[in-house]
Formats: C-alpha cells, sequence, structure tokens
C-alpha cells in the first residue's frame, strides 16, 4: 500500500518536472527529448548537450583570448572594450584568468608603438601594477598622442 502511494506520488511529481522543463524549451530542443520516459532522462539528456556545448564554448573563447591583438581600425577604448568583453565572456563560461595574466595579455595585445609605455608600465612597483591603473595609463596615453597629432 506504502509502495503504491509512494509511486503515484513519484509519478505525479515525475508528469509535472517534465511539463516544467519542456515549457521552457524551444521546439527543436524537445524534439532531442522525444524518446526520454521521465524528468531524470530528459534533464540527463539536456545536461549532456549542453554541458558538450559549454566545453566547446570554452574553448573557442580561449582560443580567442590567446589570438586576441589590437585591430589598427581601433581606437585604445573600443580596444579595451572589445578585451574586457571577451574576459567577461570566459568568466560567464568559469574560465576566470587571474588579474597578472589579465595585465600581460592586455600589454601584449598593443602594437609596437606602445613599446616605451610597456617598458614604463614594467617598471612601476608591483602594487601599482592594477588593471585599472593600465586602463588609466592607456586612454591618457592615447589622448597625449593624439594631442601631439594634432599639434604637428
Amino acid at each position: 500500500m506504502a509502495y503504491e502511494v509512494n509511486l503515484k506520488a513519484w509519478d505525479k511529481a515525475d508528469r509535472a518536472a517534465c511539463q516544467i522543463i519542456v515549457k521552457a524549451l524551444e521546439a527543436k530542443v524537445m524534439a532531442l527529448l522525444v524518446a526520454c520516459d521521465n524528468a531524470r532522462e530528459m534533464w540527463d539528456k539536456l545536461h549532456g548537450i549542453f554541458e558538450q556545448q559549454t566545453k566547446q564554448a570554452s574553448h573557442v573563447v580561449q582560443s580567442e583570448y590567446f589570438g586576441f591583438s589590437m585591430d589598427p581600425s581601433d581606437d585604445m577604448v573600443t580596444h579595451i572594450a572589445k578585451f574586457e568583453g571577451l574576459i567577461l565572456r570566459m568568466q560567464h563560461l568559469n574560465v576566470k584568468p587571474d588579474k597578472s595574466s589579465v595585465i600581460v595579455k592586455l600589454i601584449d595585445t598593443l602594437p609596437e608603438e606602445y613599446e616605451s609605455l610597456r617598458q614604463a608600465w614594467w617598471a612601476r612597483p608591483d602594487d601599482q601594477q592594477t588593471v585599472e591603473n593600465l586602463v588609466a595609463l592607456l586612454t591618457s596615453d592615447e589622448k597625449r598622442r593624439m594631442h601631439q597629432n594634432r599639434m604637428r
């Protein structure tokens, strides 16, 4: 008797869970669940599919990060915004480079004409080598360069 009561309760809860899952999905994703008999099978199938997509997305965003460089047509603010957007996408995929790596990568994305700025940056004390300070230095350096170009 208790078994039948528990089975009915489980069956009711399983059907409710299936309905919740189905209502939350697009039609093309629901088609992947046709052979599933219960909510657990649906969940396992969805997890397997989307976990693989997440791994692939993580690989793609890391490849973008390692290959990232400054587009010659971008100004510094645009370049930094693109870089920060890439870092944000990485963080959403649980790929979290440490601050030191972010600083090194951002400096390495700069063209050769920023070599003196690189040297000046690395001469700073370690406690001043923050992402915020680097962004401030890059944007102020660009303003200085633009002003110099106007004066010529």
